[in-house]
């Protein structure tokens, strides 16, 4: 799984982050205005609904071409932190907040 990355300009963030699903990086551009006013807690959550543009047609259990979303944790510092790959409106309750805070972090 590679890293998340983002890079930062004036007025906005472009991350990439790795959606579990696709097995590949999404693109999303974020406001930084966006982040400061959605900021909770010192973490923003991005949510971004895709399907996978090139999915496995050879493979049957391959669902990425079905609509799903990720959530993109972002800091203050205008970093992810974490990425979430689910079906449906919302993650199960006990993937909530996981990988939000860095290895070695406080709780």
């Amino acid at each position: 799984m590679p890293d998340n990355k983002v890079k930062k300009y004036f007025s906005l963030i472009e991350a990439w982050a790795w959606c579990e699903i696709c097995t590949e990086m999404v693109n999303i551009r974020v406001d930084k205005d966006e982040i400061k006013a959605g900021l909770k807690m010192g973490i923003y959550t991005k949510e971004h609904k895709h399907i996978n543009p090139h999915p496995d047609l050879e493979d049957d259990e391959d669902v990425s071409n079905q609509e799903h979303t990720v959530f993109i944790y972002i800091n203050d510092n205008y970093d992810v932190t974490g990425v979430r790959s689910f079906f449906g409106d919302s993650p199960n309750m006990k993937d909530v907040g996981r990988g939000t805070i860095e290895e070695g972090g406080e709780v």
